[in-house]
């Protein structure tokens, strides 16, 4: 399909554990755009009222359904998982930005890799009731900022759900449509060499010195690689026949 629109809405999707507020200072950069940011339910401070990855999948799906202009989606962490499953056969969907994103392939899922590697030690996993907390998140997330803004950041942290982690994909929004990721070289939560390898599934990889979030530490910097990944995914949309 052709797409004509400059600038496409943008749809942010958070990671585990954190909330749209994440964005915040990216979309302070982002002003040349509308921008739209998604709350997963499988992030919240209540355990029990905790969503599940099929919940996450209708979020994202209905936000960007409900768009009617050209949507690229910038997905971070976990946040890549559930997009990489909800986009597919949504046509106004021209690009997705992978931010130190989880992106498999069909049958894959967070819980799979996690018996290959292990289970990180900073996760604190709650079996019976259902959820997993991240422990040193200032360490883990947020080790390239101050400490003050490390520590406020660490505080805004809510459970996730195991169940988001459990489900294998469906599908994959990487196989039909443009894609870029942004490889984050000093992060402590997704290892480097694994978002390399993850990378590969997407059309072009751009490095990023920094720790997992880039988007708190580089918000400009992120927000121009968000612009130019847009302006080739739209090349790409009117090239398509």
């Amino acid at each position: 399909m052709t797409h004509n629109q400059k600038n496409p809405t943008v749809v942010l999707v958070h990671g585990a554990w954190h909330g749209a507020w994440v964005w915040d200072d990216l979309r302070a950069e982002m002003t040349d755009h509308t921008v739209d940011a998604v709350e997963l339910p499988s992030s919240g401070h209540d355990p029990a009222k905790l969503g599940s990855f099929d919940d996450d999948v209708d979020t994202i799906r209905s936000m960007v359904r409900s768009i009617t202009e050209p949507v690229v989606v910038v997905a971070h962490s976990y946040g890549g998982l559930p997009t990489t499953q909800a986009l597919c056969g949504l046509d106004n969907v021209i690009g997705v930005v992978y931010i130190a994103a989880w992106v498999l392939d069909v049958g894959q899922s967070v819980a799979s890799l996690a018996g290959e590697h292990g289970l990180p030690d900073w996760w604190d996993v709650h079996p019976s009731e259902g959820y997993v907390d991240a422990l040193r998140p200032e360490e883990i997330f947020y080790h390239d900022l101050p400490p003050e803004r490390a520590a406020e950041y660490g505080r805004r942290l809510t459970h996730q759900s195991l169940d988001s982690a459990a489900h294998p994909l469906r599908d994959a929004i990487w196989k039909s449509v443009p894609t870029s990721y942004i490889l984050c070289e000093q992060d402590r939560s997704l290892d480097p060499s694994i978002q390399q390898s993850m990378s590969e599934h997407t059309g072009r990889t751009t490095r990023f010195d920094t720790g997992h979030n880039p988007f708190l530490s580089r918000p400009a910097a992120v927000a121009e690689q968000i612009r130019q990944d847009t302006a080739a995914f739209l090349t790409q949309s009117v090239l398509a026949p």
